[in-house]
C-alpha cells in the first residue's frame, strides 16, 4: 500500500530545490523556468493553466505540490479613504 503523498506549496522551494526534484522525476531543467513564470508573472493557481506544460507534468505536480496564495486577513482604511 503506498503512502499518502503531503502537497507542499511550491512556493517554499527555491528555483535550484524545484530544478533538483524535477530532475528526479525525469523532468529536463528548463521546466522550472517555465512553471516558476506561471506561478510568479501570470499568476496561475493552478497546474492545470500551465499549458505549455505536457499534461504529465502538469498532473504529477498536482499530485505534489499546491500554489498557496496570501488571504487577507484584515483591510484598513485610512483617513483619506485609501484602502
Amino acid at each position: 500500500m503506498h503512502s499518502p503523498i503531503i502537497k507542499r506549496d511550491i512556493k517554499e522551494f527555491t528555483k535550484g530545490q524545484l530544478v533538483d526534484w524535477l530532475a528526479g522525476h525525469s523532468i529536463r531543467s528548463f521546466r522550472a523556468d517555465q512553471i516558476l513564470r506561471w506561478i510568479y508573472a501570470r499568476q496561475a493557481d493552478t497546474f492545470d493553466a500551465m499549458t505549455d506544460l505536457k499534461k504529465d507534468i502538469r498532473e504529477l505536480m498536482a499530485r505534489h505540490f499546491t500554489i498557496d496564495r496570501l488571504a487577507i486577513q484584515c483591510v484598513e482604511t485610512s483617513r483619506d479613504g485609501s484602502r
